[in-house]
């Protein structure tokens, strides 16, 4: 059996491979000898005949296969009624399509191509009869004659007809008659099997009068018309067909509704990114699907399916005379239905035996389709489409990933129509269809390509999901039982959650072309990291530097692998991931004998993975994400060691917590609260003194070099790494204060800082206010578990206590103590739904809205953000058209920018003094300063900036000669 369809693939493997190749050499045959224009008029006529092709043919292709393929004694029967109702269908949308042409297109030219082309419709559905005859009967061979002697020929009259100039309009009309050539060689193929006696003795009834129906010379009404019976047998025959029609409609929408969708979202070039991302995995179907084209007419031999039985008994069809066949000459070409052939088997135990192999194919090819096209993306793009489609990388990426679960499904698909499950397999399909509609809707507007990648990915597995099981029993017990197994698997769901995060941040990356650098900050790390790199590969001692080690110390390692500007984003990127991850597995340790402990674990790892202010750091070239992914490695190893009483895991969270110390001083509060919970954990002071040291020997080892470093420096006569802590300015009178004087300059906030830094509990872009009332549920949830509850409640008041006092609002500083908020209020959720079952559903409800909510308000605003950051990439390259290349720039505010992004001479203003800045005027030539005056004028009243911009004015007679956005342009007159 799968002999005959490994022999049947690799023919339609030829088949489709020739179609493919002879069809692209016709288009670059068209578009040399009629350039753009005249490929347009044919692409455009073949994509019309094609489409409405699909409508005449309304399934009934799939439906005559499956049938023959069960009952071959009935294929002539078949190609009688299909006929008739593909010409019924096919003559109506011809004529539709030829008053349309107007409409459709603008040249005269191609609207008679249009017109013209309308008789492909009704050729290519009667052709598709045949072919489906051939298909049922397994004979694939005279397929791939007959489709490679059209296109051969079709090609050389296009040859021939481009040479001779005579139009696209020609070659429409030479298709025609290629089309009706193959056509009637299908009909002499099948004349020689015997199998159009029953098909020409109808034709001539519907001509001539039947003797049967006459008596005597008068007609007889008790013995009805031919045509009649016809009629009444195609009704019936419309019937089976809808459900392959409409799975042809929805396997078209599936495969265009991310082009639909970025088309009218996104524009014309991100749809040519997809386009081009999507166009070789869709070429690695090719195979699959011509085994699925010659497992179909074999599966639907075994199934059992009776349908054709079944028209019969309720009258859809009437018997006919078997002399009709010649089922001799057939018999010698078809495999008999004996045990030789395995077709007088059990239908089940026999498809049982072919299912798994055939499972097994697909999926070791599909597995090896995505790694190699994953290790061959970016060469492979490059090749095809160049390096203007750079940004087609990570689709590309997504769609191979995708191959995997639509291969399977295509599998599952197939088994399902060839067993008579049509209706069930388009119920799934057109519920995995919506549920993807309204998925891409928001990962297509915010996402761009790589949101319709994603959201393709999401509704294969979404499919694989709903069609788990159906194709045999035991698929389904092996399938249920390892989705048991996975979705009961903490590491499992944890891996799901950071991939998904991962995601969510490279769509964000990917929509917003960010790079992480902004301000001041991001380029100062990354400079540093430069250095660090530099001087550990000369065994040299690093250069001194303003904030702690460790956010540069991971940014030089990743430069190993890629370059530095991507190493610092992807740092923040995998950083911001796994914390999300980490979230859900510490809420794990701490609800372990729960009975929702997974559906807690999941809602606060995606309390973490959504939420706006840490998608915003995690897409940045900032410590913070790196920062809180090891504070929390540190709780998660805390509470791994509360549980397992293991000395291994209480060291493990003084590492952790020492390398976040060493990335954010803040982090250096956590120490206090750990320690207290292991007090609070036990009695016996002596045990405790041992825990207490287990944690803080690793914690001291973690930040040996950063203090070996501090200590270099401070011999040297260098404060390094230490500057958060000498500028933090912290004082609790600004807890209830809102105007603030500090090293950034003069500030006058909405908020008191206090309250400024509590509004996390209930910001969108932290946590959903919504979702508030249960961290207060959650942290009563805790008050037997009392180390857990110091754990969390105290990390939350200890970051909030120092924030609160410092002289500085800044939302991403909160984030330090967002993962135990998403942690109390998932526990509050499963807490309020123990206590009050009714409400599960609704609460459930709440739950999922508000996540939503977060991902949408939180992706909006990192787009504000990131378009409000790349104002100064603007402002450079306005500088540049404005000024001389070698220029010297005195300038505040966008220092960084101009440096990374300029050849000019960058001069910072905060750094200098009048003198030396009015100095620097003087002797040089082209001096220039851009600056934004407001800001100066207020935020920074009294200080360096604004004292030496007043200093230029007055004694270098600087003058404003341009403006962009908020900043000016002085020069000299």
């Amino acid at each position: 059996m799968l002999s005959r369809v490994s022999k049947n693939t690799i023919i339609l493997i030829g088949s489709n491979a020739s179609s493919a190749a002879l069809g692209f050499l016709i288009a670059i045959v068209i578009a040399r000898a009629w350039g753009a224009p005249g490929l347009g008029e044919y692409s455009l006529v073949l994509a019309w005949t094609f489409a409405l092709g699909i409508a005449a043919e309304f399934g009934l292709n799939t439906l005559v296969t499956r049938e023959v393929a069960q009952t071959s004694a009935r294929a002539d029967d078949y190609l009688i009624d299909s006929t008739i109702a593909k010409i019924a269908l096919a003559l109506p949308l011809a004529g539709a399509l030829m008053l349309a042409a107007p409409i459709l297109a603008r040249d005269a030219d191609t609207i008679a191509a249009l017109r013209l082309g309308a008789w492909l419709i009704p050729l290519n559905a009667l052709y598709g009869s045949f072919t489906a005859i051939f298909r049922g009967l397994e004979r694939m061979t005279p397929i791939f004659i007959l489709n490679t002697a059209g296109l051969v020929a079709q090609l050389a009259g296009t040859v021939v007809i481009a040479a001779n100039q005579q139009g696209v309009l020609a070659i429409i009309a030479w298709g025609i008659a290629v089309q009706a050539a193959q056509l009637a060689a299908a009909f002499f193929y099948l004349r020689r099997w015997g199998l159009l006696r029953g098909w020409i003795r109808f034709a001539h009834h519907m001509v001539y009068t039947d003797p049967e129906r006459s008596e005597g010379g008068c007609a007889r009404n008790d013995i009805p018309h031919p045509g009649f019976s016809a009629f009444l047998r195609v009704q019936k025959l419309f019937r089976p067909a809808l459900p392959f029609a409409l799975a042809g409609i929805l396997s078209a929408i599936e495969m265009r509704l991310p082009l639909f969708l970025l088309g009218a979202f996104q524009g014309e070039v991100t749809t040519g990114i997809y386009s081009a991302a999507a166009r070789l995995p869709e070429a690695a179907r090719l195979i699959p699907n011509a085994f699925f084209g010659a497992l179909f007419p074999a599966l639907a031999a075994l199934s059992g399916y009776t349908s054709s039985r079944n028209l019969s008994e309720k009258g859809g069809r009437a018997a006919r005379p078997e002399p009709f066949l010649r089922q001799d000459k057939l018999r010698r070409r078809i495999p008999a239905p004996d045990a030789q052939h395995g077709w007088a088997t059990t239908p089940s135990k026999t498809t049982s035996n072919i299912l798994p192999p055939a499972r097994r194919r697909i999926f070791v090819y599909a597995l090896a389709s995505a790694l190699v096209l994953i290790a061959l993306a970016q060469p492979l793009l490059a090749f095809f489409y160049g390096a203007d489609f750079g940004e087609a990388y990570l689709p590309f990426i997504l769609l191979a990933v995708a191959l995997i679960p639509n291969l399977l499904n295509a599998l599952t698909l197939v088994v399902l129509y060839a067993r008579g499950e049509e209706h069930s397999a388009n119920r799934m399909q057109f519920g995995a269809l919506v549920v993807q509609f309204l998925f891409s809707l928001p990962l297509i507007y915010l996402g761009s390509a790589v949101g319709a990648a994603i959201s393709v990915l999401f509704g294969d597995m979404l499919l694989f999901a709903l069609l788990r099981g159906r194709a045999s029993l035991d698929f389904r017990a092996r399938i249920a039982k390892a989705f048991k197994y996975f979705l009961g698997s903490p590491r499992f769901i944890a891996a799901g959650i950071f991939v998904a995060a991962l995601a969510f941040r490279l769509a964000a990356k990917s929509s917003f072309q960010f790079d992480g650098l902004y301000g001041q900050d991001a380029f100062a790390y990354l400079d540093y990291s430069r250095a660090l790199g530099s001087a550990l590969a000369q065994f040299q001692i690093p250069p001194p530097f303003f904030w702690p080690l460790g956010y540069p110390a991971l940014v030089a390692l990743a430069s190993i692998f890629v370059s530095i500007e991507t190493g610092a984003q992807m740092v923040s990127l995998i950083a911001g991931a796994l914390t999300a991850s980490l979230t859900f597995l510490l809420t794990q340790e701490i609800l372990r004998d729960h009975p929702r402990v997974l559906a807690a674990g999941i809602i606060a790892g995606l309390m973490v993975a959504s939420a706006g202010q840490f998608l915003i750091s995690s897409i940045s070239a900032m410590s913070d994400a790196a920062g809180l992914f090891w504070a929390l490695m540190s709780a998660y190893a805390f509470a791994r060691f509360a549980r397992a009483d293991s000395p291994r895991w209480i060291a493990v969270a003084g590492l952790a917590l020492g390398c976040a110390i060493m990335t954010r001083w803040t982090f250096g509060l956590l120490a206090p609260v750990w320690i207290a919970a292991l007090v609070a954990e036990n009695k016996n002071w002596r045990k405790a003194i041992t825990r207490i040291m287990r944690f803080i020997l690793p914690l001291i080892a973690a930040l040996a070099s950063q203090i070996a470093l501090m200590l270099i420096h401070a011999a040297r006569g260098t404060s390094a790494y230490l500057g958060d802590i000498q500028t933090v300015s912290w004082n609790l009178t600004n807890a209830w204060s809102n105007e603030i004087t500090n090293g950034d300059g003069h500030f006058i906030y909405a908020l008191p800082v206090a309250a400024f830094y509590a509004q996390t509990l209930a910001h969108p872009s932290f946590i959903f206010p919504s979702l508030t009332p249960f961290i207060l549920i959650g942290a009563w949830a805790l008050r037997r578990a009392r180390c857990f509850l110091i754990l969390l409640g105290g990390w939350i008041l200890a970051i909030w206590f120092f924030l609160a006092g410092i002289a500085w609002e800044n939302p991403r500083f909160a984030l330090a103590f967002l993962p135990p908020l998403a942690i109390l209020a998932a526990i509050g959720v499963t807490r309020f739904v123990d206590r009050v079952p009714h409400a599960r559903r609704w609460t459930y409800a709440l739950v999922g809205a508000s996540l939503a909510l977060t991902f949408v308000i939180g992706f909006r605003g990192a787009q504000e953000f990131v378009a409000a950051q790349q104002l100064d990439r603007a402002i450079a390259r306005w500088a540049i058209h404005k000024l001389p290349p070698h220029a010297t720039v005195i300038t505040f505010g966008i220092t960084q920018t101009l440096k990374h992004f300029t050849a000019f001479d960058v001069i910072e203003l905060y750094d200098e003094t009048p003198e030396s800045v009015c100095a620097i005027a003087e002797t040089r030539d082209d001096v220039f300063v851009l600056v934004n005056p407001a800001n100066l004028e207020t935020q920074w009243r009294g200080f360096a900036p604004q004292i030496n911009f007043d200093a230029l004015r007055a004694r270098g007679r600087f003058e404003p000669i341009a403006q962009s956005g908020a900043y000016t342009l002085f020069a000299r007159p």
